[in-house]
């Protein structure tokens, strides 16, 4: 009953449409033609009525405007309006549409324009992107659901995200990981000293770490951390406490290994940083001196020397 009920307000609003749009004469045959369909439902007469429409209509569009359309919606009708801009005809002329999505308070319809929608990646200005992208971490709405994040990052954004990063820190205010990934292309401030390294510590307070924080968890964390390498140095008898979680997984019970220190001091030096100092540079160690050709070997010629290795055996 709600889908006839459904049809009928659409089938209204289409006839309302072509009231306002053609002539009088053939909204008159028009409605003697609907009305011969609904007494006889042969599909003869279905088929002469619609043979006949472009000979008794205007052959013009019917010019309906979708700004009104977006500025009469509800909420779940503004999301679907949204959601489809990348199927409407014509979608570059969307593109102020788009941007008032972006602007706007309600976190839904913002969601609908930024994700799961290719639209903002292919015709929003940088200044547009831009402001999508900060507003998304302003609301806290996550980002590996935004279309082109990667291609479309660019040095404004970067110091946008980098000034309201700083902004959250002196607040004492939490940091999402992903603003980070987003920086560090044209930051040269992301890059750490030859003798520290970046955590990915995004909390401020120890208390509220996740649980995977002080467990060896490679998938879940955002980061790499070398603090993996070291057993709480808090914990009074770690091999117990060990023992006592490995006993909980034979019983099949819920646990975690919560043994791994939150002190990032515990390491020394700096994780993929690139030295300067040939004595601290990887180190090659090979039989075959005749697949070398120079005493320093670049990042990238590793592989191809490895498979020389592999097929000169």
């Amino acid at each position: 009953m709600l889908a006839k009920n459904k049809t009928q307000e659409i089938a209204v609003l289409l006839s309302d449409w072509l009231a306002k749009r053609i002539a009088p004469e053939s909204f008159a045959w028009l409605n003697q033609q609907i009305a011969k369909i609904r007494q006889n439902s042969a599909p003869r007469t279905l088929f002469i009525a619609f043979s006949s429409i472009s000979r008794q209509l205007e052959k013009q569009d019917l010019n309906l405007s979708p700004d009104k359309i977006f500025a009469t919606a509800d909420l779940q009708e503004a999301i679907a309006l949204y959601q489809s801009l990348p199927l409407l005809p014509y979608p570059e002329k969307f593109k102020l549409r788009a941007a008032e999505g972006v602007r706007t308070n309600m976190t839904a319809v913002f969601q609908a324009v930024a994700l799961h929608n290719p639209y903002p990646a292919q015709y929003l200005d940088d200044l547009a992107w831009n402001q999508m992208i900060l507003k998304a971490f302003f609301v806290g709405t996550p980002l590996d659901s935004v279309y082109g994040l990667k291609s479309r990052n660019n040095p404004q954004l970067a110091q946008m995200l980098l000034d309201y990063a700083r902004e959250r820190l002196a607040a004492q205010r939490s940091v999402s990981p992903q603003l980070w990934d987003l920086v560090a292309p044209f930051n040269s401030q992301a890059i750490a000293d030859s003798d520290s390294w970046f955590t990915y510590y995004y909390w401020l307070d120890d208390s509220h770490a996740p649980d995977f924080a002080r467990t060896v968890d490679i998938h879940r964390k955002p980061g790499f951390d070398p603090v993996e390498l070291f057993v709480d140095p808090q914990l009074q008898l770690p091999k117990l406490k060990i023992a006592a979680t490995l006993l909980k997984k034979k019983l099949g019970c819920r646990y975690l290994m919560e043994v791994i220190p939150l002190d990032a001091n515990l390491v020394k030096g700096s994780h993929g940083h690139i030295t300067t100092s040939l004595e601290r540079s990887p180190l090659l160690i090979t039989q075959a001196k005749n697949l070398l050709n120079s005493e320093k070997i670049a990042a990238t010629d590793v592989f191809q020397l490895i498979l020389a290795h592999l097929l000169s055996t």
